[in-house]
Protein backbone atom coordinates (compact mmCIF):
# COMPACT_ATOMS: atom_id res chain seq x y z
CA UNK A 1 0.00 0.00 0.00
CA UNK A 2 2.84 1.97 0.38
CA UNK A 3 4.33 2.65 -2.89
CA UNK A 4 0.06 3.27 -4.50
CA UNK A 5 -0.26 6.21 -5.61
CA UNK A 6 -3.33 8.68 -4.19
CA UNK A 7 -5.75 7.90 -6.86
CA UNK A 8 -4.91 4.30 -6.75
CA UNK A 9 -5.56 4.78 -2.40
CA UNK A 10 -9.08 6.26 -3.85
CA UNK A 11 -9.82 3.53 -6.10
CA UNK A 12 -9.22 1.12 -3.28
CA UNK A 13 -11.63 2.79 -0.70
CA UNK A 14 -14.21 3.23 -3.63
CA UNK A 15 -14.04 -0.69 -3.89
CA UNK A 16 -14.28 -0.95 -0.14
CA UNK A 17 -17.13 1.12 -0.41
CA UNK A 18 -19.16 -0.35 -3.05
CA UNK A 19 -18.63 -3.72 -1.33
CA UNK A 20 -20.29 -2.23 1.97
CA UNK A 21 -23.41 -0.93 0.08
CA UNK A 22 -23.63 -4.20 -1.91
CA UNK A 23 -22.97 -6.76 0.57
CA UNK A 24 -23.69 -4.34 4.23
CA UNK A 25 -21.07 -5.29 6.23
CA UNK A 26 -21.51 -4.85 9.66
CA UNK A 27 -18.69 -6.50 12.04
CA UNK A 28 -19.92 -4.84 15.22
CA UNK A 29 -23.34 -6.64 14.32
CA UNK A 30 -22.93 -10.02 16.17
CA UNK A 31 -26.98 -11.37 15.22
CA UNK A 32 -25.27 -10.22 11.51
CA UNK A 33 -22.13 -12.45 12.08
CA UNK A 34 -24.15 -15.36 13.32
CA UNK A 35 -27.27 -15.14 10.93
CA UNK A 36 -25.75 -13.70 7.53
CA UNK A 37 -22.11 -13.51 7.68
CA UNK A 38 -22.06 -16.51 5.91
CA UNK A 39 -24.81 -16.44 3.01
CA UNK A 40 -23.37 -13.10 1.95
CA UNK A 41 -19.81 -14.41 1.61
CA UNK A 42 -21.10 -16.74 -0.43
CA UNK A 43 -23.03 -14.31 -2.98
CA UNK A 44 -19.70 -12.50 -2.92
CA UNK A 45 -17.83 -15.37 -4.12
CA UNK A 46 -20.33 -16.23 -7.04
CA UNK A 47 -20.56 -12.72 -8.00
CA UNK A 48 -16.36 -12.53 -8.24
CA UNK A 49 -16.39 -15.73 -10.27
CA UNK A 50 -19.49 -14.89 -12.06
CA UNK A 51 -17.81 -11.88 -12.99
CA UNK A 52 -14.71 -13.31 -14.16
CA UNK A 53 -16.55 -15.40 -16.43
CA UNK A 54 -19.21 -13.06 -17.61
CA UNK A 55 -16.23 -10.32 -18.35
CA UNK A 56 -14.28 -12.77 -20.01
CA UNK A 57 -17.03 -14.12 -22.25
CA UNK A 58 -17.44 -10.53 -23.23
CA UNK A 59 -14.17 -9.51 -24.19
CA UNK A 60 -13.44 -13.14 -26.54
CA UNK A 61 -16.64 -11.94 -28.10
CA UNK A 62 -15.45 -8.26 -29.05
CA UNK A 63 -12.49 -10.25 -30.37
CA UNK A 64 -14.61 -12.60 -32.31
CA UNK A 65 -16.50 -9.43 -33.83
CA UNK A 66 -13.05 -7.84 -34.83
CA UNK A 67 -11.88 -10.62 -36.23
CA UNK A 68 -15.29 -11.70 -38.24
CA UNK A 69 -15.12 -7.90 -39.46
CA UNK A 70 -11.82 -7.76 -40.73
CA UNK A 71 -12.39 -11.17 -42.89
CA UNK A 72 -15.74 -10.21 -44.23
CA UNK A 73 -15.60 -6.45 -44.63
CA UNK A 74 -12.36 -5.33 -45.65
CA UNK A 75 -12.98 -1.28 -45.46
CA UNK A 76 -12.12 1.01 -42.64
CA UNK A 77 -14.16 1.24 -39.23
CA UNK A 78 -16.08 4.11 -39.62
CA UNK A 79 -17.47 3.19 -43.31
CA UNK A 80 -21.05 2.59 -44.23
CA UNK A 81 -20.10 -1.10 -45.13
CA UNK A 82 -18.32 -2.01 -42.04
CA UNK A 83 -21.29 -0.46 -39.90
CA UNK A 84 -23.78 -1.87 -41.38
CA UNK A 85 -22.35 -5.70 -41.33
CA UNK A 86 -21.97 -4.92 -37.83
CA UNK A 87 -25.43 -3.60 -36.90
CA UNK A 88 -27.38 -6.03 -38.99
CA UNK A 89 -25.54 -9.27 -38.75
CA UNK A 90 -22.86 -9.76 -35.96
CA UNK A 91 -25.20 -7.67 -33.39
CA UNK A 92 -28.20 -10.81 -34.27
CA UNK A 93 -25.46 -13.23 -34.32
CA UNK A 94 -25.74 -15.44 -31.14
CA UNK A 95 -22.07 -16.12 -29.43
CA UNK A 96 -22.40 -19.51 -30.38
CA UNK A 97 -22.90 -18.67 -34.35
CA UNK A 98 -20.17 -16.09 -34.32
CA UNK A 99 -17.94 -18.64 -32.59
CA UNK A 100 -18.69 -21.24 -35.06
CA UNK A 101 -18.17 -18.56 -37.97
CA UNK A 102 -14.92 -17.97 -36.76
CA UNK A 103 -14.18 -21.80 -36.49
CA UNK A 104 -15.08 -22.14 -40.29
CA UNK A 105 -13.44 -19.23 -41.67
CA UNK A 106 -10.32 -20.45 -39.65
CA UNK A 107 -10.03 -17.74 -38.31
CA UNK A 108 -9.80 -19.44 -35.09
CA UNK A 109 -7.80 -23.10 -34.40
CA UNK A 110 -10.17 -25.92 -33.11
CA UNK A 111 -8.06 -25.94 -29.41
CA UNK A 112 -9.38 -22.37 -29.37
CA UNK A 113 -12.64 -23.03 -30.69
CA UNK A 114 -13.38 -26.17 -28.04
CA UNK A 115 -11.96 -23.75 -25.31
CA UNK A 116 -14.51 -20.50 -25.92
CA UNK A 117 -17.60 -23.12 -26.32
CA UNK A 118 -16.49 -24.11 -22.67
CA UNK A 119 -16.48 -20.17 -21.47
CA UNK A 120 -19.34 -20.08 -23.52
CA UNK A 121 -21.02 -22.94 -21.80
CA UNK A 122 -19.77 -21.99 -18.37
CA UNK A 123 -21.19 -18.01 -18.89
CA UNK A 124 -24.83 -19.26 -19.74
CA UNK A 125 -24.47 -21.16 -15.91
CA UNK A 126 -23.48 -18.36 -14.81
CA UNK A 127 -25.89 -15.90 -16.25
CA UNK A 128 -29.05 -18.25 -15.43
CA UNK A 129 -28.60 -19.09 -11.71
CA UNK A 130 -28.23 -16.80 -8.10
CA UNK A 131 -26.53 -18.91 -6.42
CA UNK A 132 -22.95 -21.23 -8.42
CA UNK A 133 -23.05 -23.48 -5.91
CA UNK A 134 -25.26 -26.34 -6.85
CA UNK A 135 -25.41 -30.00 -6.74
CA UNK A 136 -27.61 -30.24 -10.29
CA UNK A 137 -26.13 -27.49 -11.98
CA UNK A 138 -21.74 -27.73 -10.95
CA UNK A 139 -19.89 -25.04 -12.38
CA UNK A 140 -17.10 -27.30 -13.91
CA UNK A 141 -13.89 -26.72 -16.02
CA UNK A 142 -12.39 -29.86 -17.08
CA UNK A 143 -14.25 -31.90 -15.35
CA UNK A 144 -13.37 -29.69 -11.91
CA UNK A 145 -15.17 -27.97 -9.60
CA UNK A 146 -14.08 -23.98 -10.02
CA UNK A 147 -15.90 -22.81 -7.01
CA UNK A 148 -12.52 -24.69 -5.42
CA UNK A 149 -10.00 -21.77 -5.48
CA UNK A 150 -6.92 -23.84 -7.17
CA UNK A 151 -9.55 -24.86 -10.08
CA UNK A 152 -10.50 -21.51 -10.67
CA UNK A 153 -6.88 -20.29 -10.15
CA UNK A 154 -6.37 -22.91 -13.23
CA UNK A 155 -8.60 -21.76 -15.05
CA UNK A 156 -8.14 -18.21 -14.60
CA UNK A 157 -4.88 -18.66 -16.15
CA UNK A 158 -6.07 -20.65 -18.94
CA UNK A 159 -8.37 -17.54 -19.52
CA UNK A 160 -5.19 -15.25 -19.44
CA UNK A 161 -3.13 -17.61 -21.86
CA UNK A 162 -5.78 -17.44 -24.24
CA UNK A 163 -6.35 -13.71 -24.30
CA UNK A 164 -2.41 -13.11 -24.55
CA UNK A 165 -3.06 -15.87 -27.82
CA UNK A 166 -6.06 -14.53 -29.55
CA UNK A 167 -4.70 -10.64 -29.56
CA UNK A 168 -1.79 -12.06 -31.10
CA UNK A 169 -3.33 -13.80 -33.87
Amino acid sequence: MKNLTSKEKRTIEEIEQIRDIIYGYSEEDPEWIKEVRPYKLDIERDELIRNFIISHHLLTEEFLNTKLLGYFIKYKRNSKRYRFFEEFILQRLTYREKLELAYKANLISKGIYKFLEELNSLRNKCAHRCFLKDKKIKLLYKGKDLLRIKNFKDFAEDVFTLHEILWQV
